[in-house]
């Protein structure tokens, strides 16, 4: 398998974000001493903060002047997260809102500097000639993400590892040979990497879930593309708690400032074998001759409050996705905001 020396991580003793808001609050920035009051380090800490902020300063994020580090816009780099779906595609994602609607930021994988998906990151950037996207090159990594990888389990005589499974993490992952006794032989499994490749040195995990005996197995194609995407599967209860206090009737409060077309003969659109039914039409004859098409779409939005468990929930999923014989859907599907009179499905 592949084989990559990965860059130094810096090995920080505070928050790095809440570092970098500490400067950025301060117009005429911070000494490193006022930096080791304010977030209480020792000596040695404080050397370890110094190597960072001379590397952000190297990068065009800090200046100094004198003792004090400020923060700089300077646009030559900037922090973000690294997001990789497959081997050839990678892309930076900047913390600055401004900067991501000013177009895509691709890393090439020889710039990766032992980067991976879901990492803090400090890129500096170069427009490629004649592209729409821009380029970066990662320059430090400033924190791990919590990588997850799906592979397939393997016992030797006094290890296992996990055959990586995913585009994104081509490397064998050791995990600890007791643990992953009660685990079978060629199972499909997700691993939390807890270290990364370095030198000749595989990256070791931790299996956090099993997920069937074959690639084969009926269904498990599905469960790899969940677990691969990291796609939230399971409501919390307080999600699954508002959605049943929803009324299983709608009251005449609700159809005030509305116009109540119940009586009208309406016709779903969406197939037998929809996941859901939330589009319809009706027809009507004019006087004229002529035909009135209407169009009918549920107001689900009417049971998500805004800032409440459902409307959280929904924020994080953006969108139901759906498989050929599975759907993962943005509001549970059980509860009358999905499935009673928010839908337009035929009852009689």
């Amino acid at each position: 398998m592949s084989r990559k020396r990965q860059t130094n991580q810096l090995a920080m003793p505070i928050d790095i974000d809440e570092l970098i808001a500490a400067i950025r609050e301060e117009p005429d920035g911070l000494t490193i001493r006022e930096i080791g009051e304010i977030f209480e380090l020792g000596r040695g800490e404080q050397k370890a903060v110094t190597l960072l902020l001379s590397q952000l300063q190297g990068a065009g994020l800090l200046r100094k002047y004198g003792q004090e580090f400020r923060w700089s816009e300077s646009g030559r780099a900037m922090i973000g997260t690294i997001r990789r779906r497959r081997r050839k595609t990678i892309n930076f994602i900047p913390d600055d809102p401004a900067q991501r609607t000013r177009g895509g930021i691709r890393i090439d994988s020889v710039d990766l500097n032992g980067a991976f998906d879901g990492d803090r990151v400090i890129v500096s950037l170069a427009r490629k000639a004649g592209g729409k996207d821009r380029e970066g090159r990662v320059e430090t990594i400033l924190k791990r993400g919590q990588l997850k990888v799906i592979g397939r389990l393997h016992h030797g005589y006094r290890e296992s590892w996990v055959e990586s499974l995913d585009e994104k993490f081509s490397y064998d992952i050791d995990v600890d040979g007791e643990k992953a006794a009660e685990f079978t032989d060629g199972w499909i499994v997700q691993v939390e990497v807890t270290s990364y490749p370095y030198a000749h040195n595989n990256p070791r995990g931790k299996i956090i879930n099993q997920l069937g005996s074959s690639t084969d197995e009926t269904g498990i194609d599905i469960e790899i593309v969940i677990h691969k995407h990291d796609l939230p599967n399971i409501f919390p209860h307080e999600v699954l708690a508002e959605a049943e206090a929803a009324l299983p009737v709608v009251t005449e409060e609700q159809i005030k400032g509305r116009l109540d077309l119940r009586e009208v003969p309406t016709v779903t659109i969406d197939g037998e074998t929809a996941r859901d039914f939330d589009d319809a039409i009706s027809l009507h004859k004019l006087e004229n001759g002529n035909f009135e098409l209407g169009v009918h779409i549920a107001d689900v939005s009417f049971y998500v409050r805004d800032g409440n468990p459902l409307d959280q929930e929904a924020r994080l999923r953006g969108t139901s996705v759906y498989f050929p014989e599975r759907a993962i859907l943005m509001l549970p599907k059980n509860s009358r905001t999905a499935s009673a009179h928010s839908t337009l499905k035929s009852t009689g």
